[in-house]
């Protein structure tokens, strides 16, 4: 099957630096351990243990923060996904069986949503984004994915090398929601005053995003030390449409 995807999506490939199906079968098996690795991450952390992480233990920024969060789990987990979007999604429904052999779950796919990033975040990483979420239904409940096919070169040897040492990727991030955008206008207000306070923390953007390709409204903190990205998220349309039934479809 890799030749014909190989062929299929040649064009795509060639900007991230993919010349062979050989190359293509090693981002393929990297992106399916990078999801079976936030699936399970999606089901065994909570907001509370993350932000205790996150911020060190402190109680004050803690208690600040989530009294702000609307669930006691997490909205979603962000990632670069080093397929084309077309592959990623082709090759996620391929994989249920193994996912579900090694969380000992019955995951089912149960919409999907594709859009543009921000401009903020294609200035951010200084590409072309196109972002999928994936709604799935797992046996504790129903989490999302949300995968970013950043249009830019890969060196393989340099992504090889991080993910045998179980570096996550720079967008890697964990996403919180939030019943209204003062609330997320208030968490980017709060961070800014961590950041000044504190060199640990950084906020990659400067103001609260408002991405008009989905309605959400959004921002997001860094603890540098500890390479942990959270995103504070809430907007009407942020779940998105149940697609139609030739939606995303693939070979």
């Amino acid at each position: 099957m890799s030749d014909l995807l190989f062929n299929l999506y040649k064009d795509q490939l060639g900007v991230k630096n993919i010349h062979n199906e050989s190359s293509l079968d090693k981002i393929i098996a990297i992106d399916r351990e990078k999801v079976l690795q936030a699936l399970d991450e999606l089901q065994h952390k909570s907001t509370k243990d993350l932000a205790n992480d996150f911020f060190n233990g402190d109680p004050k920024h803690v208690k600040n923060v989530l009294a702000e969060i609307s669930h006691p789990f997490l909205y979603h987990i962000g990632m670069e996904i080093n397929c084309p979007l077309e592959i990623a999604l082709y090759g996620f429904k391929q994989d249920v069986a193994y996912f579900n052999e090694h969380l000992n779950d019955s995951l089912e796919v149960t919409r999907v949503l594709i859009f543009s990033a921000s401009d903020a975040f294609q200035n951010r990483v200084n590409a072309y984004t196109g972002v999928m979420r994936i709604w799935l239904k797992m046996r504790h409940g129903e989490y999302m994915l949300e995968l970013f096919d950043i249009h830019r070169s890969i060196d393989l040897d340099k992504l090889i090398a991080q993910h045998q040492q179980s570096i996550y990727d720079d967008i890697w991030h964990y996403a919180m929601y939030i019943n209204y955008a003062d609330q997320v206008k208030w968490l980017h207000e709060y961070c800014q005053i961590i950041v000044e306070k504190n060199p640990t923390y950084e906020l990659p953007f400067k103001s609260v995003i408002n991405n008009k390709n989905d309605g959400s409204v959004l921002t997001k903190i860094i603890n540098r030390s500890k390479k942990i990205e959270i995103e504070f998220v809430t907007g009407t349309f942020v779940t998105g449409p149940i697609p139609s039934s030739s939606f995303g479809s693939t070979p």
